[in-house]
């Protein structure tokens, strides 16, 4: 058997960070479900490149929202190769495809569907508690999106 440690590997507008590789088998860690990688899925046109997303049906996904449980993140939108497609980031690595974050500040999903806040300001009974990542300067998120929250 061969070993290859940690390495990152550049993915459309994210670099992800791969674990462990034993014979040319991807290892991840942490992320959603368990893993962590970039997959296209369907999508309404109006799910946009920066977007935090879920997994709605199959294999489509739409806006993430703080709202329920049922809309949790599990996704940031990387690129749009058609208008009814997105390439998605889901659990761990970077991303750039943010503006106007503030550096080293903790994001959370919002009650805004497809966005992230700094802190938890106006969530209430029945709202989620989900943190999405932390800025790594104006435009790069450090994403550690998992299916692990709080529901209030």
């Amino acid at each position: 058997m061969s070993y290859r440690p940690s390495y990152q590997e550049e993915v459309a507008n994210a670099l992800i960070t791969r674990d462990l590789v034993v014979n040319g088998t991807i290892t991840f860690s942490g992320g959603f479900a368990g893993s962590t990688g970039i997959g296209t899925y369907a999508c309404p046109a109006t799910v946009a490149i920066g977007d935090i997303v879920y997994l709605s049906a199959g294999a489509t996904v739409d806006k993430a929202s703080a709202v329920s449980s049922v809309t949790a993140a599990m996704g940031v939108v990387l690129t749009k190769p058609t208008a009814l497609s997105a390439l998605v980031l889901f659990g761990e690595g970077e991303a750039s495809v943010f503006a106007g974050l503030t550096p080293t500040a903790q994001y959370y999903l919002s009650l805004i569907p497809g966005t992230a806040i700094i802190g938890v300001v106006g969530l209430g009974a029945g709202n989620i508690v989900q943190r999405i990542g932390q800025a790594k300067s104006a435009t790069v998120m450090i994403m550690k999106i998992v299916n692990d929250f709080t529901i209030l």
